[in-house]
């Protein structure tokens, strides 16, 4: 389809005309992969008309005010907050953040700071432990990955349930607001029945009324 602009739908034998402009994007060299054998060089020529290179987000941090901005726009819209904007102090923090350079990252940390907020305005306070102190979100071994001496010498132990709350926490509330505090809904889009849900919500201090005030 590439080559000739043409192709056939699936269960069609009718060959059809395509003008469709294709974009794809990689965080890999694909240079390295043809030459590991592990990418075709006949489609890397196919693909590889206009090159651009993109730098990681933390290259880039003029980008950043508008991207939470739009973020900000986009996750109010989602859950139906009303949170209008952002403090100065937390738009400095996120700045001054040396993000690993994945868009979607931002993104989480602003979708996470509207759920959280009980405010208006989103201040540092909301946002996670890791942004404000610079450091950037620990990492987790893929399968068949090791972590290194430094960073396993920097484990604390703690109990899983413990580490999981928060991130469950977030998940549940996100779920809701999404669903407009539907219970039942919620807990079908969880695949978790209903009284599963309500335990949780107790477990980890979900109160609709408490965070409408």
């Amino acid at each position: 389809m590439l080559q000739e602009k043409k192709f056939e739908p699936v269960g069609s034998t009718t060959t059809l005309d395509t003008d469709a402009r294709v974009l794809l994007a990689t965080n890999q060299s694909l240079e390295a992969l043809i030459e590991a054998g592990a990418f075709r060089e006949d489609l890397y020529y196919r693909i590889n008309v206009v090159q651009i290179d993109l730098p990681p987000l933390r290259e880039r941090p003029g980008d950043i005010a508008l991207l939470v901005r739009r973020f900000l726009d986009t996750s109010r819209d989602d859950t139906g907050k009303l949170v209008t904007g952002i403090d100065d102090e937390a738009m400095q923090a996120l700045t001054a953040y040396r993000c690993p350079g994945i868009v979607r990252v931002l993104q989480n940390i602003i979708e996470r700071a509207v759920v959280l907020t009980q405010a208006q305005t989103i201040t540092a306070a909301d946002l996670p432990e890791h942004v404000l102190t610079g450091r950037t979100e620990p990492r987790t071994a893929s399968a068949g990955q090791q972590l290194t001496a430094s960073e396993g010498a920097a484990w604390t132990a703690q109990p899983l349930a413990e580490l999981m709350r928060e991130p469950e926490r977030v998940i549940i509330m996100r779920a809701l607001a999404a669903n407009d505090w539907n219970r039942q809904k919620t807990a079908d889009d969880l695949a978790i029945n209903r009284t599963t849900l309500y335990k949780k919500m107790r477990q980890l201090d979900i109160d609709p009324e408490k965070l409408a005030g």
